[in-house]
């Protein structure tokens, strides 16, 4: 028995002395650690405070998670909603998580999908917006939840990260962090991961079988997948099921507005707004079909065990490369062509196969089944910015010049 043992006359088990080394550490980093005194303290929590209370545990319907208080909020990070998508599950629709019968510890962020790394050389943009790529595994499927008590009947807000469907997580920026909106707006607020790029949107059918089906856009169904977890969890985090906010910004608007179609997701939402995205035009089921027959053939695979065995880089490396013969060149920004005018791009990004996405929503038409759903849409003021090339006055005028003519770039 250890002298802290002794001197407290109790054997510490494996748990109790994580626990008691965490408030320690905190201590002495000068953060206010305590054991806290109920759901109401989280409301009375001082600036720098910070403590894993007892209190601090939400039921799921898959086994209680245990979080932490900071400053007043309580958070939850990393809560499964979905099984691993690796290995033998990777492009089947969501599995339920394994249930568990000890505190799930929802201390940290969980992990996000593969996808290729910034290479940070816009220093500047980094330091502004405090980007970070975090750490990635097949084993994302993962809800983040802020809230200011664990009881009540609070809007609850679900932001969807951008990046095209190609890349992102929900914690890369600083400002993806749910605290404050908990803190000074009395909501419970919800980020999510899922499946991207060629993991989220590939059509594998052809050498998996009928289970693989939706392959095409499991991406999106993962979404669904979460937003029915908030529908059956959210009350046991203060939040009203039947106020839901879904939000997202680039990438993410463009899920928004594709979820509003979504005939699988009717009913799972209340309120929608995309900010800088949405309305995208997707490709349908035979153009993406003949895209994974041509990746496939680049690969040289013909079973789906070994494509679920790939790395993940090699399988990126060829559908990219199958892509870029494909795809028309990129625009360079300016105005958007006219519905029925452009070439949909295959590769990153959903299918209209008729069954899971049945519309290029708010593309060709405004989806009659969200038409009672109230809708923001604007932008945000860095979407697309050119920091990272560093133009000159004139360079950055010239570009603008050329978009849209010379009064408005002035202008």
């Amino acid at each position: 028995m250890s002298k802290l043992e002794s001197e407290n006359g109790v054997r510490l088990n494996r748990r109790q002395a994580l626990l008691s080394a965490t408030a320690g550490v905190a201590a002495l980093a000068g953060i206010g650690c305590s054991s806290g005194g109920g759901d109401k303290a989280a409301r009375r929590g001082s600036a720098g405070s910070c403590s894993t209370p007892r209190w601090a545990v939400a039921n799921t319907q898959y086994g209680k998670v245990r979080g932490y208080v900071e400053d007043g909020v309580l958070t939850f990070k990393g809560v499964p909603y979905g099984a691993d998508t690796g290995g033998e599950n990777r492009w089947l629709p969501a599995k339920p998580p394994a249930p568990w019968t000890d505190e799930h510890p929802a201390l940290t962020y969980g992990p996000n999908c593969p996808q290729r790394l910034h290479d940070w050389s816009s220093s500047e943009q980094t330091f502004l917006q405090q980007w970070t790529d975090g750490w990635q595994s097949e084993d994302m499927l993962k809800v983040n939840i802020w809230t200011p008590s664990l009881t009540g009947k609070r809007p609850v807000m679900f932001y969807i990260h951008g990046g095209g469907f190609t890349f992102g997580s929900a914690y890369e920026l600083a400002s993806q962090d749910g605290a404050q909106l908990a803190r000074h707006h009395d909501v419970v607020s919800v980020t999510v991961n899922h499946r991207l790029n060629h993991l989220g949107f590939l059509d594998v059918s052809s050498i998996g079988g009928p289970a693989y089906a939706d392959s095409v856009n499991v991406g999106m169904t993962d979404l669904v997948a979460a937003l029915r977890w908030v529908r059956d969890n959210i009350a046991n985090f203060g939040g009203d099921p039947n106020s839901v906010m879904i939000y997202g910004q680039s990438g993410g608007g463009s899920k928004v507005t594709t979820l509003l179609g979504m005939p699988s997701a009717e009913g799972l939402f209340h309120r929608a707004s995309a900010q800088s995205g949405g309305g995208g035009n997707p490709p349908g089921a035979e153009e993406s079909r003949e895209y994974a027959k041509r990746v496939l053939a680049e690969l040289g695979v013909k079973n789906i065990a070994a494509l679920q065995k790939m790395e993940w880089a090699k399988l990126n490396a060829a559908a990219n490369a199958v892509a870029a013969k494909m795809n028309p060149p990129m625009g360079t920004g300016g105005p958007v062509p006219a519905p029925g005018t452009a070439k949909p791009r295959v590769g990153n990004g959903p299918t209209v196969d008729g069954r899971i996405i049945t519309m290029r929503s708010f593309y060709d038409v405004a989806p009659e089944m969200s038409k009672n759903v109230p809708i923001l849409f604007g932008s945000v003021s860095e979407e697309g910015n050119s920091m990272r090339s560093r133009p000159t006055e004139a360079e950055w005028l010239a570009t603008l010049t050329k978009l849209y003519g010379e009064a408005k770039a002035k202008a």
